[in-house]
């Protein structure tokens, strides 16, 4: 996928299998689907577009992007079999992730607002003033990068983790059964509420704000606040 006001789509592949894509637009939709079901020849779909906001998968599928795409809004639906790779650079970015299926994300994003569901996993190498990142229903996020401001809240069993990510100031909210583990420079302000777990590094001990009875912090190189 390419991003440019010469919009286009061209195809790759046998003679037979290209015959079998249709490609519908109604109603400002886009959709690319396959009309043979058994058809084992992989097509390469290049698709240029000036405006995107949102992308559904089905099946076994890989999106690419071959150059920085620039995005305010971006909602990914992504089946379980769908491996994703964006290069994005933007001011604010709104990124919404359901579905099973991977992302991969770098660029440069100085706000992103990240909300993660539904076992989607979220590989991110990024560089960023502030990061937002909600995440719940198993779904999992990796962060990796430069970040000055990161904000979790975490809940329902997903997973967020930051340990080789250097982070500035950093604050985390952890509800039922979440699991979060990071790297801050500056000191961590934790909220930790039913079974959830926090593990941190920083120079400074946490502000533990909020915690369930019985929570824990162990005073260590790998600190940890652990709710039960």
């Amino acid at each position: 996928m390419s991003q440019s006001t010469d919009q286009g789509i061209l195809y790759e592949g046998d003679k037979t299998s290209v015959k079998q894509i249709k490609v519908v637009i109604s109603n400002g939709v886009l959709s690319i689907t396959n009309k043979s079901n058994f058809s084992k020849e992989r097509i390469k779909v290049f698709l240029t577009f000036e405006k995107l906001e949102k992308i559904s998968t089905f099946g076994n599928v890989e999106l690419i992007t071959v150059t920085n795409l620039n995005f305010n809004n971006l909602s990914l639906a992504l089946s379980e079999e769908t491996v994703s790779t964006f290069f994005i650079n933007s001011s604010e970015l709104k990124l919404q992730v359901n579905g099973k299926g991977e992302l991969n994300l770098s660029g440069y994003i100085d706000t992103l607002r990240l909300n993660a569901y539904d076992e989607c996993e979220i590989y991110s190498t990024i560089k960023s003033k502030k990061v937002f990142c909600r995440t719940t229903d198993f779904s999992n996020v990796k962060f990796k990068g430069n970040i000055f401001k990161l904000f979790v809240f975490a809940l329902k069993n997903s997973y967020v983790e930051a340990l080789s990510c250097e982070i500035g100031i950093s604050s985390i909210v952890a509800f039922e059964e979440a699991d979060v583990k990071l790297t801050s420079l500056d000191a961590t302000e934790i909220y930790a509420y039913d079974n959830s777990t926090v593990y941190y590094r920083s120079q400074y001990q946490a502000t533990i704000l909020e915690n369930s009875f019985r929570s824990i912090i162990k005073e260590e190189i790998l600190k940890s606040a652990v709710n039960k």
